[in-house]
């Protein structure tokens, strides 16, 4: 290797070191859950990704929360990023409401900052009846749910699949993300959807769908089927995606049939 090339890829490997900084990252920290049947799903997290999904436990897998916690600091800022890093607590518990037991996670940091600092949540549980998720800058991932849904975050992206029709009220909000929401025929409710400096792109493939006036590029409002259940969606630079259809979770490229 000549003098050209050693000098090009020692500038190039001293630009990834000076710019990469110190980040160190938790094990995943798991606890199970002893749950049966419909459970709702209560998420509430500083920061960070979130995941919840409902599980067939004849597959073998088993309900529980994991956590990983994650720090990134600057250059040569090891303690920093391992304090920050051991800032961040969590806790699962279970409590009782009217539609029966609620899987409360919470999500804490006590860092003078979040800048750099989260923590990504997975809730797996066999049933999930009922979900609020509460994070930001993170996404949002939802496997499988029923009952009233809200989603959200800032600065992430949230998905919604299932293959059951949405029952009960649906808020997400978002900024600087996409949204993507696939759900079963059958799903019905009141639509008001805005996407500012963005788009909204409405797939109905079954059900009955009424426009309303004021539905433009960037939003929509619209009655499907007969419920008056408002379906609320906002994001800022994204794009909605509101599929509805028999087996709605299979999908081509960017959410599109």
């Amino acid at each position: 290797m000549n003098a050209r090339f050693r000098t090009m890829y020692f500038l190039l490997g001293l630009l990834l070191f000076t710019t990469t900084g110190c980040s160190i990252q938790s094990k995943a920290e798991h606890q199970p859950l002893d749950l049966e049947g419909p459970v709702t799903v209560q998420v509430n997290s500083f920061a960070g990704d979130v995941t919840v999904r409902g599980i067939d436990p004849r597959t073998g897998a088993r309900p529980h929360v994991a956590v990983t916690r994650e720090s990134s600091h600057g250059i040569r800022r090891y303690d920093k990023a391992r304090e920050a890093m051991d800032s961040i607590s969590w806790s699962a518990r279970i409590d009782r409401g009217d539609r029966g037991p609620i899987l409360i996670v919470d999500v804490v940091s006590t860092a003078p900052s979040s800048t750099g600092v989260r923590a990504d949540v997975v809730v797996a549980v066999p049933i999930v009846d009922g979900l609020s998720v509460h994070t930001t800058k993170g996404d949002i991932e939802v496997d499988e749910v029923s009952g009233p849904v809200e989603l959200v975050t800032t600065d992430g992206s949230v998905e919604l699949l299932s293959d059951q029709a949405l029952r009960g009220p649906l808020k997400i909000l978002t900024s600087e993300g996409d949204v993507n929401v696939r759900l079963q025929a059958g799903t019905s409710g009141e639509l008001d959807f805005m996407a500012k400096d963005g788009r909204v792109g409405l797939y109905v493939r079954a059900g009955q769908m009424r426009v309303k006036p004021g539905t433009s590029n960037d939003s929509c409002r619209g009655q499907l089927g007969d419920s008056t259940e408002p379906l609320i969606i906002r994001t800022t630079h994204g794009v909605i995606r509101f599929t509805v259809k028999h087996n709605p979770k299979p999908h081509g490229i960017f959410h599109m049939d």
